[in-house]
């Protein structure tokens, strides 16, 4: 298509449901079914993941997007391991020994480059808290990084271990 109709294909219906240029977490986000439709699945997925992106894009700017996958059980249909930011759905005991929906964070996964599988942060996120604490992070993100560097990037410069800290910050914060 010349160039010339560009303007004019973007008008299209399509593009009101689905923009143009997606916004930095809900256009980079992926789920698998989750509990609602999979009977491997330990956790609620697709509502989480939809309703966690939304939120983030109405309260971070980024001037670059941050690839977020959410899985339900180890089996990875979302492909929690090739994500820039990866959650894995387990059951958890709580603070009250009642088992909850809870997720793991994996961080720093791409196909860029011949590809590597994001590592494991340390500690478990119950589900009521997984937006608190992912939010904290990205705008620990927002706040450290450097001009256009993608999240991804930043996990490399920075390493696991100064990302480690960060949430167990945050899990401290967040368990009072």
């Amino acid at each position: 298509m010349p160039d010339a109709k560009l303007e004019e294909l973007k008008q299209e219906a399509i593009f009101e449901r689905f923009p143009y240029q997606p916004k930095k977490f809900i256009g980079y986000s992926v789920s698998c079914t989750g509990i609602e439709y999979c009977n491997l699945a330990l956790v609620e997925t697709k509502n989480r993941m939809r309703t966690i992106s939304e939120s983030l894009d109405k309260e971070i700017e980024l001037d670059v997007p941050v690839r977020m996958h959410m899985v339900g059980c180890p089996n990875n249909c979302g492909q929690r391991a090739i994500a820039e930011i990866g959650l894995q759905g387990i059951k958890m005991k709580n603070q009250d020994k009642k088992m909850v929906e809870a997720f793991e964070i994996y961080v720093g996964g791409t196909l860029n480059e011949g590809g590597k599988f994001n590592e494991k942060l340390k500690g478990k996120v119950e589900a009521e808290q997984l937006h608190q604490v992912l939010k904290e992070m990205i705008l620990f993100f927002k706040e450290t990084k450097l001009l256009s560097e993608t999240f991804l990037d930043f996990v490399e410069r920075v390493g696991i271990d100064e990302l480690q800290r960060k949430l167990d910050d945050i899990l401290a914060k967040v368990a009072v």
